[in-house]
């Protein structure tokens, strides 16, 4: 009876954990040590937030060769097909190589 009860537990627990972990991705324009960017990531949705806060400090994923900069500020977060509300981030966004 315990085994059944926990492997029934077992499955509602991963098919939980399974749908929570849809990943999409997202553009931030962040403001870096050298200036303003545009990054990209793919984060799980209901963990944007949290991957939002944790941005700053840390460096801008790897594009090209050389140091890379540190964030300093995330201005905004949006999904990758959404266009961002600012005027400089939406410029920098059309340059920005896919």
């Amino acid at each position: 009876m315990i085994r059944y009860f926990l492997m029934v537990f077992a499955f509602i627990a991963a098919d939980v954990h399974a749908e929570g972990s849809e990943k999409k991705e997202f553009k931030c324009h962040v403001v870096t040590s050298i200036g303003d960017q545009v990054t990209l990531y793919r984060w799980p949705v209901d963990k944007k937030n949290y991957y939002m806060q944790r941005l700053p400090m840390k460096k801008v994923p790897k594009s090209q060769p050389g140091r890379r900069p540190l964030i300093k500020e995330v201005v905004e977060c949006v999904e990758s097909h959404a266009s961002f509300s600012t005027a400089i981030a939406r410029e920098l966004d059309a340059n920005l190589a896919r």
